[in-house]
């Protein structure tokens, strides 16, 4: 068994029709109630609220079915008819209908998503008459949000007004069909099986709504004077006086139109429920098939996206050609006049000299570098080693001992005992005479222990060494 929900959301009423059918046969059930607030000209303004009051609906009239079809009617959806040329192409028809939406209606059509039906032209068959729906992002996400809450299965949204398509057994001639509320009427013409115009009216009382609504046919039928609306169906009124004022006061401004007390017969349903809920149960039709998935992602304006994209590829890669061929000249300028100086005798001869020049700097400051290093060195190192010792040792006198040498970078220093003076001054002249030390001398000498001898230090400063 196919089932299905529509649920019909107004400002104040919930409407939910339950479709169920086996085979050929099709039963409706119309269930509603009453809301004091949340939905504001069809706006979900209170979610957890609304959410709430469908769960309560559901669960009392015991309803376990989630696939939801959601009908929105709000004074923000645009509908519009334009006559445009016929193309083959589905993304290329929704640019161009893009394009023409955004030079004749003041608002971004990005932030709207967008349904078009088609009529043919049959005076010229490259042409059609295109019914274009266009709802707000902003509304249709509250509904989500809602189907989100209510734990509910968004198989599509109609709009109110598109619900009368669903009327195939009326797809010749133009029909007005007229919800009337407390204070608020809906007009909806449909012209050869599509809805082409809706109209929502709100004042405080019905005469006002009756005269916008008079005037919005007159309008119509004089902008096309081949869609004459030949019949109005009335509904949905709960106040027999209202609707029999409504009734003289529409026969008496609108002759030629058959008004009608009565709902058309829906398609295969001869009986449904009460017009409160006439277009909640024709959006429930074909099991909810036919509903604009609007809940997918929107794929209208595509191809001016790739024509931005493309012309912006084209002035991009323009540029850099342009800019190219400027550098390339420019470098070709340069590559001559370097040829030109290059090739000259007399740069050439400059050119050798500062080659040499360079070389001889070069050898200048390798010079310098090596002097700074020896200095460093210099400085750093007391050039005392091996031979210096074996030197000294050498020119011990027989009678002389060493007891202690110390080692510095300003020199050598050398405690000795001689047995006489002699002996002392040979070995001091001994160590004058070596090519090491650049000077000799002794502080003092002392007389030693008992067996005579005497005990002095030498000092021996290094030559070419500063301390």
């Amino acid at each position: 068994m196919k089932m299905v929900l529509s649920v019909e959301i107004n400002d104040g009423r919930i409407n939910i029709v339950q479709t169920s059918g086996r085979g050929g046969t099709r039963k409706l059930k119309c269930v509603y109630e009453d809301i004091s607030r949340g939905v504001e000209d069809g706006n979900i303004r209170d979610v957890d609220y609304v959410s709430g009051k469908i769960r309560e609906i559901l669960q009392k009239n015991r309803i376990s079915i989630r696939k939801t079809v959601f009908v929105i009617n709000s004074k923000s959806i645009v509908v519009r008819r334009l006559r445009l040329p016929v193309l083959e192409k589905s993304r290329e028809t929704r640019s161009m209908i893009g394009y023409e939406l955004r030079q004749s209606i003041p608002f971004d059509t990005f932030h709207y998503r967008m349904h078009y039906e088609v009529i043919p032209d049959i005076d010229d068959e490259k042409y059609a008459w295109y019914i274009i729906y266009c709802i707000p992002e902003s509304l249709l996400k509250g509904y989500k949000e809602l189907a989100k809450k209510a734990k509910l299965r968004a198989a599509g949204f109609e709009i109110y007004c598109s619900c009368i398509n669903k009327l195939c057994n009326m797809n010749k001639g133009t029909y007005a069909f007229t919800d009337i509320s407390e204070k608020r009427i809906s007009l909806t013409i449909m012209n050869n099986g599509i809805s082409d115009l809706t109209r929502a009216v709100e004042a405080d009382s019905l005469s006002a709504c009756l005269d916008e609504i008079i005037g919005c046919i007159r309008f119509y039928q004089s902008i096309d004077r081949e869609s004459k609306i030949s019949r109005m169906y009335i509904y949905n009124s709960e106040n027999n006086d209202q609707l029999n004022s409504f009734v003289e006061r529409m026969r008496y401004s609108l002759p030629d139109v058959e008004i009608i007390r009565s709902l058309p017969e829906l398609p295969d349903e001869p009986s449904y429920c009460d017009g409160s809920c006439f277009m909640s149960a024709l959006a429930s039709c074909n099991d909810g098939r036919g509903s604009y998935k609007l809940n997918k992602t929107k794929n209208y304006e595509r191809s001016d996206f790739r024509t931005v994209a493309a012309m912006v590829v084209i002035l991009v890669s323009s540029l850099l050609f342009i800019f190219g061929g400027i550098f390339a000249f420019r470098l070709y300028g340069e590559y001559k006049y370097m040829k030109e100086y290059i090739s000259n005798k007399e740069n050439i001869l400059l050119n050798n000299e500062m080659e040499i020049l360079k070389e001889e700097l070069k050898t200048d400051e390798k010079n310098a570098a090596d002097i700074e290093a020896l200095k460093k060195r210099v400085n750093e190192e007391s050039y005392i080693d091996s031979e210096i010792f074996n030197a000294i040792f050498s020119v011990i006198p027989e009678k002389t001992s060493l007891h202690s040498m110390h080692v510095s970078v300003s020199g050598v220093s050398v405690d000795c005992t001689s047995q006489s003076i002699d002996e002392a001054a040979v070995f001091m002249g001994s160590l004058r005479a070596l090519s090491a030390f650049a000077d000799i001398f002794v502080n003092e000498i002392e007389k030693g222990n008992a067996d005579g001898g005497y005990d002095y230090t030498v000092q021996c400063v290094l030559k070419d060494v500063q301390p």
